[in-house]
């Protein structure tokens, strides 16, 4: 259901409401699922969106979206935290293939 939102959100163009929505929803699995691998891909599809709304706060943005999910993916990963920003990079690329392909979870994949 959220996935069908965000989706119509940004067909829309309402890119800041789709990243208000995506933070509650991150939100929302942190307090009920913290660190799961929906909570994961959720934090990616946060970041991806702060990317494309631009602007000139956006590298703010994308800064703050990259440092929320560095925290979570150092708990379930056990690195990426926030002084590893290349790692959480390259964990949110592939959270963020996951996300749009409905794929499973990397580490898992055989």
């Amino acid at each position: 259901m959220f996935t069908n939102i965000a989706h119509c959100l940004s067909a829309a163009g309402l890119l800041e409401q789709r990243g208000q929505m995506l933070g509650r929803l991150a939100s929302t699995l942190a307090e009920g699922d913290p660190a799961s691998f929906e909570h994961c891909k959720q934090l990616a599809v946060a970041v991806q969106n702060a990317k494309r709304l631009g602007g000139v706060d956006a590298a703010k943005g994308v800064e703050r979206a990259e440092k929320i999910a560095a925290q979570t993916l150092a708990v379930r990963y056990g690195c990426g935290g926030v002084d590893e920003l290349p790692i959480v990079r390259e964990l949110l690329k592939h959270l963020e293939h996951a996300a749009m392909e409905n794929a499973g979870e990397f580490c898992e994949q055989a």
